[in-house]
């Protein structure tokens, strides 16, 4: 448990009720705007820069064409970030106490999708790819060793969160609502500038940031990691999305992706407070390797290979394997 806890999160049963139609209203973004976001504004800034060039206009007379398209761009996808150009990030997790990571993630941020290769036992293949679709907001699972595949959408995710809000209002879930309305503060480190700590009552994040070398890393980079905490909830794992997000948060206001990342959770065992610690370890590269190249084509060929099963039985499967592997 403690192994997809930390994995998961990468530091980084049905609810009931049911979600309002204004938690749900917010729609998947339209195609139209999918396509000025990630190819008409590049097309528009290859074309015109140089013929600017050309025409011997003036440096600044360009750098202002491209900020006023950037921003009006902005403006017209309603706050949408524009798609930084295909980097990597390899993210490695490790437990307080133990020296081989318990599970390494590869990934690819691209145009086409975010990939994302989980890694466990040091096995060739991994064992899981997640892939998020920034167009549609939804996500596609593999499950490389049960040859499984499944979907969930945005609309979803959405009406799942929104349950979850709902639940953490009963005065029975207590615990859940520590989770879902926690009490955060956070804490800068002025020195550094790159350091800070978001603190709740049962959850403490530590993060160190880096400067990206692109900036559009940064709002890439937080859509996926939000999304990502969302998915993770859905699928039985800790509600540390509300937390996180803030996390997330605080590393775009400053312009930084994530360096390393600690987590410290407080469980219960006999009746006793014990801290569990995990660590992550992002290191980022701007461009593709060939390794990364194979990983794509590996997913887009399980696509197509794969049995697909229900989101509820492919996490079913899943907790049977992770029951299995914990004995």
């Amino acid at each position: 448990m403690h192994r997809e806890y930390a994995a998961a999160h990468r530091c980084c049963s049905e609810i009931p009720s049911q979600a309002t139609s204004t938690d749900v209203a917010d729609a998947s973004e339209t195609l139209w705007t999918c396509r000025w976001q990630f190819f008409i504004l590049p097309a528009i800034l290859r074309y015109w820069t140089p013929a600017l060039s050309r025409a011997r206009v003036s440096r600044m007379a360009t750098r202002k064409f491209v900020v006023y398209a950037l921003l009006a761009i902005s403006t017209l996808v309603n706050g949408s970030a524009i798609f930084a150009d295909q980097f990597r990030m390899k993210t490695s997790v490790y437990q307080e106490g133990r020296r081989e990571p318990l599970s390494i993630n590869w990934t690819v941020f691209s145009e086409q999708g975010i990939y994302d290769f989980r890694y466990d036992d040091k096995q060739p293949k991994p064992s899981e790819i997640t892939i998020y679709e920034p167009v549609t907001g939804g996500f596609q699972l593999l499950d490389v060793r049960q040859r499984i595949q499944t979907a969930i959408s945005k609309h979803d995710l959405m009406v799942f969160i929104a349950r979850l809000k709902a639940q953490a209002t009963d005065p029975a879930q207590t615990h859940l609502a520590l989770f879902v309305n926690p009490e955060i503060t956070v804490t800068a480190d002025e020195d550094s500038g790159s350091e800070f700590t978001v603190a709740s009552e049962k959850l403490t994040y530590h993060a160190k940031g880096i400067a990206p070398k692109l900036p559009a890393m940064v709002a890439t980079y937080r859509g996926y990691a939000d999304k990502t905490s969302q998915l993770n909830t859905t699928r039985g794992r800790l509600p540390t999305v509300f937390i996180r997000a803030r996390v997330n948060q605080e590393l775009a206001t400053r312009q930084l992706i994530p360096d390393t990342i600690t987590l410290k959770l407080l469980a219960t065992r006999d009746g006793k407070s014990v801290p569990l610690i995990y660590r992550s370890r992002h290191d980022t590269a701007v461009e593709l390797s060939g390794e990364d190249q194979k990983r794509l084509q590996s997913a887009k060929q399980y696509l197509q290979e794969f049995r697909k099963v229900s989101f509820a039985e492919y996490n079913d499967l899943a907790a049977e394997v992770a029951s299995r592997q914990s004995k």
